[in-house]
């Protein structure tokens, strides 16, 4: 049974992959995964299910890309700014097609909806946070809504990534990264220490 749990998911990601969420089957995820149809829904009662497991695997995966390392703490905003975002780059290439396949099925199950909001809400919420601690330290402007700002953000760094990396935008790795850090940082007003 633990072979099913395990290999279901990496199977799905493979299939979705190469015939998107609409042309997949069932019945290729399981010859994918090598396990039987009936063990398999035992654990997904259906895809739609399976790509829920996708959804909150990439967003556990995105959310420690981002999260600062303990040697990241003492870096200038910038920096530590510029870090983060490469890591969320590179983590949003790495899970391309399952972004892909999350916003193709988000608009059709209020639960997978819901679980796409959680995962943006935990984003603004952490960069709210960083906002305003830099704000205290006199580093970002006061004059900034640190929520808003961080909602404006968080969206514009993620849909950025869905045109690039889902739709086929063609962009320079370092341009990107670099151009998202100096947007962030000028429109917070951030300042080195």
């Amino acid at each position: 049974w633990d072979l099913v749990r395990r290999q279901g998911p990496a199977a799905a990601r493979s299939v979705f992959g190469r015939h998107g969420y609409l042309d997949a089957g069932i019945d290729a995820i399981v010859a994918e995964a090598g396990v039987a149809r009936g063990s398999f829904y035992t654990y997904f009662p259906s895809k739609l299910e399976l790509v829920k497991v996708l959804a909150a695997e990439v967003g556990e995966a995105i959310a420690a890309a981002v999260t600062p390392e303990p040697g990241e703490r003492g870096l200038d905003p910038v920096a530590a700014l510029d870090r983060s975002n490469r890591r969320y780059l590179e983590a949003y290439r790495v899970h391309a097609g399952i972004y892909g396949l999350i916003e193709q099925t988000a608009s059709l199950d209020p639960e997978l909806r819901q679980l796409r909001l959680h995962y943006r809400q935990l984003h603004v919420r952490r960069v709210t946070d960083r906002i305003v601690s830099w704000q205290r330290r006199g580093l970002a402007a006061a004059s900034v809504d640190a929520a808003t700002a961080a909602a404006a953000l968080v969206s514009m760094t993620s849909n950025f990534c869905y045109w690039w990396r889902v739709l086929g935008e063609e962009h320079d790795e370092e341009t990107a990264a670099t151009t998202l850090t100096a947007l962030w940082a000028r429109s917070l007003g951030l300042a080195a220490p």
